[in-house]
């Protein structure tokens, strides 16, 4: 990606900045057109204090920054704690045909797609942006199956470091941005939701929020016990 073509073809450009290792070094990779790029957050209202203090920090050194609002805990009081097996009796829909449980449970990509990605149009909107930068990268297991440049819904979405390895991402932020945050070793560096349910397989993750949000990982692991107790009461049964 050749960035002043970008830059050339774009009056209002947003970058998605979520205090993950990967927005964090494509940001700092774009240092010096900055004065170009309007950053935008996304809140989930279950943030880590000591991230959103992060992206706080970062985002002002560029142009203008925005942030919009969802709200993932009221989410899953409504439709549930995410995971990524779902027993269908358990869903909102499942219990308003079969009766009620004792737990609701959703997919994680419901939970994902309401809380961070459908709130991207909404920044797109906000701002008046015509290209959206991110640091997406081909390495990723969960990604935007689009290419890089591809337009969607009226807005034409980059990569900045999309060829650039886990290994190259860290090593850039130690060497060349001088940040060496544990929280850059882990499985998901953003942790969007200090609650979240949907991702038991980030095993450095969970220690992360164990070590520095006890009170939340207790009420996590919790959540996870009653989840798998309901899908093994339903495996069991077929």
């Amino acid at each position: 990606m050749q960035i002043q073509d970008v830059l050339d073809s774009h009056e209002k450009i947003l970058f998605l900045l979520n205090g993950g290792k990967d927005s964090v070094a494509a940001f700092y990779h774009l240092e010096e057109h900055w004065d170009r790029l309007d950053v935008g957050w996304i809140h989930t209202n279950d943030f880590c204090p000591e991230i959103e203090e992060f992206v706080r920090s970062t985002a002002i050194k560029a142009k203008s920054f925005t942030t919009v609002y969802s709200d993932s805990k009221k989410w899953q009081i409504e439709n549930g704690w995410p995971y990524p097996v779902v027993p269908m009796d358990y869903t909102p829909l499942g219990q308003k045909v079969n009766g009620k449980t004792p737990i609701t449970i959703s997919s994680y990509l419901d939970c994902c797609k309401a809380n961070i990605w459908d709130m991207i149009p909404v920044l797109i909107q906000e701002i008046g942006a015509t290209a959206v930068l991110t640091g997406q990268r081909k390495q990723d297991h969960s990604k935007d199956p689009r290419p890089s440049g591809a337009w969607i819904k009226g807005a034409q979405y980059f990569y900045p470091i999309d060829d650039w390895t886990d290994d190259q991402v860290r090593a850039y932020l130690k060497d060349h941005v001088g940040l060496t945050d544990p929280r850059f070793y882990t499985d998901d560096t953003s942790i969007d939701c200090r609650n979240c349910t949907g991702y038991p397989q980030y095993k450095t993750r969970t220690e992360y929020i164990k070590t520095h949000h006890p009170e939340q990982h207790a009420e996590v692991d919790r959540r996870w016990s009653l989840i798998k107790d309901a899908v093994h009461g339903v495996t069991n049964e077929i």
